[in-house]
C-alpha cells in the first residue's frame, strides 16, 4: 500500500515536519523559513522613515504576496490535518488542529493583515512564526 493513499495524505506528510523528508518537503520548509526571514527584514526596514517613503509600494506588495502565501498554507494543513489520525473527525479534528499552539501561531501571524480596522500595526506578530 501507498504510504500517501490519497492527495490529502501526500499534502499532509509535506506540510508537517516529519522523521523522514523528502526533496519537495526540504524545500517548501526552507522556502517558508527563508520567507519568514524576509518579512522580519522587511518590517525592520519599513519602520526606517526614508526607506519607507521611497520602498512603501514595494514592502505593501511584498506583505501582501506573504500574507497570500501564509493564508494558503494556514489553509491548506486545516483542509489536509484529518489525515493525521489525532484530527481524523472533519469539524472536531480540525477545530482540534485549529486550538493547537503552531496553528495559533500560524493564524497569529496572518490575522492581523486582516484586521485592517483594529487601526493597530500588528506585523511584528510575523516573527513568532519562526
Amino acid at each position: 500500500m501507498s504510504p500517501h493513499p490519497t492527495l490529502r495524505h501526500y499534502v499532509w506528510d509535506l506540510c508537517e515536519p516529519g522523521e523522514t523528508t523528502n526533496p519537495l518537503e526540504s524545500r517548501l520548509h526552507m522556502a517558508l523559513l527563508v520567507l519568514i526571514l524576509l518579512n522580519v527584514a522587511a518590517v525592520v526596514l519599513g519602520s526606517v522613515a526614508s526607506i519607507a517613503r521611497q520602498y512603501g509600494r514595494w514592502l505593501d506588495l511584498f506583505e501582501l504576496v506573504s500574507v497570500l502565501v501564509f493564508s494558503a498554507e494556514y489553509l491548506t494543513r486545516l483542509w489536509a490535518c484529518t489525515a493525521d489520525p489525532r484530527y481524523a473527525h472533519p469539524v472536531w479534528g480540525r477545530l482540534t488542529f485549529a486550538c493547537s499552539p503552531m496553528a495559533l501561531v500560524d493564524l497569529a501571524a496572518v490575522l492581523p493583515f486582516f484586521l485592517a480596522f483594529t487601526h493597530m500595526d500588528l506585523r511584528f506578530v510575523r516573527a513568532f512564526r519562526l
